[in-house]
């Protein structure tokens, strides 16, 4: 949004008299996400690439009557009875960015198309430049192969949740989930089938826990979920609850069946505790709990 802002106080020295929109890529199209002064001739907020010839062609466009070559398919046709428009791409290393239109009484005269076309390359690189941080942002957060947050989002967001639970006074409770017998998966079926085991397990925390919990996955077949409001008997349920349903939902595979189990650690933070106690604790009751389960298998 900052960068966005910047471009009207450019186009206000740039280009006095100039209304203007920044519309970016949303859906099939483009959509606005700015848009500043008073049109001389209105253009639609949300429309397809195929209804702007600056979209169609990359290169700018300008319209100054209703029955010019090319006129945009988003104005209002009627407008250019007395209004111009300009539409410039937002183009950058070859990647579309959006687009920038402009419009005023008076057509913009050969040295204004190049004043909003250095514009439209300084807006196109920096909007780039900033999707390329938020890129790079995400991926050093997200597990590539789920799409959860990874282990060092999860140890950053574990000490903030606890300080909001202590302030308001409520309970709050950490899940470490481990996948039984992964490696078994991986031999037997190929890490193709241990990929869609991930997936399945995934696929369940989120479709069976709250909007306000937390979900991560900490690494191979290891999950974590912080459970807001929720002590000890609430955490302990949610656990049985998610062991029940991985059990009753099989994950296919090419056309193969693959029964999951996963073992459970739950605890609620204790006074005093922090983050690092707490999920020491749930990991260590999840592995006796896997413990135990192979001791009443043999």
């Amino acid at each position: 949004e900052e960068a966005l802002a910047a471009a009207p106080r450019a186009a206000a020295v740039l280009l006095p008299e100039a209304a203007g929109q920044v519309l970016v890529p949303g859906g099939e199209g483009v959509a606005e996400a700015w848009r500043w002064g008073e049109p001389a001739v209105a253009s639609a907020s949300t429309f397809q690439h195929g209804q702007c010839w600056a979209l169609r062609s990359g290169q700018p466009v300008q319209a100054e009557h209703p029955q010019a070559a090319r006129v945009c398919a988003h104005l209002r046709a009627e407008d250019l009875a007395g209004g111009v428009s300009l539409c410039l791409p937002l183009t950058a290393q070859g990647e579309p960015q959006g687009l920038l239109n402009l419009s005023r009484w008076r057509p913009f005269d050969p040295r204004e198309r190049q004043l909003a076309a250095s514009l439209s390359e300084q807006l196109s690189m920096a909007m780039a430049n900033l999707r390329l941080q938020e890129d790079l942002r995400a991926e050093a957060v997200r597990d590539p192969l789920t799409g959860l947050h990874n282990r060092r989002w999860l140890a950053e967001a574990m000490p903030r949740e606890l300080a909001r639970a202590r302030r308001m006074r409520q309970p709050l409770a950490v899940l470490m989930i481990d996948l039984d017998h992964f490696k078994r998966y991986n031999d037997s079926h190929g890490h193709a089938a241990g990929d869609a085991a991930l997936h399945h397990v995934c696929d369940v925390l989120r479709k069976n826990v709250r909007e306000s919990d937390l979900i991560g996955r900490l690494g191979g077949d290891e999950f974590g979920v912080i459970l807001a409001k929720a002590d000890q008997a609430q955490a302990n349920a949610k656990a049985e609850s998610l062991s029940r349903i991985l059990q009753s939902r099989p994950c296919m595979h090419e056309g193969k069946t693959l029964t999951l189990t996963c073992s459970f650690g739950a605890y609620m933070f204790q006074r005093g505790e922090n983050a690092a106690d707490a999920i020491a604790k749930a990991d260590r009751a999840m592995y006796e709990r896997k413990r135990g389960r192979k001791a009443a298998a043999r």
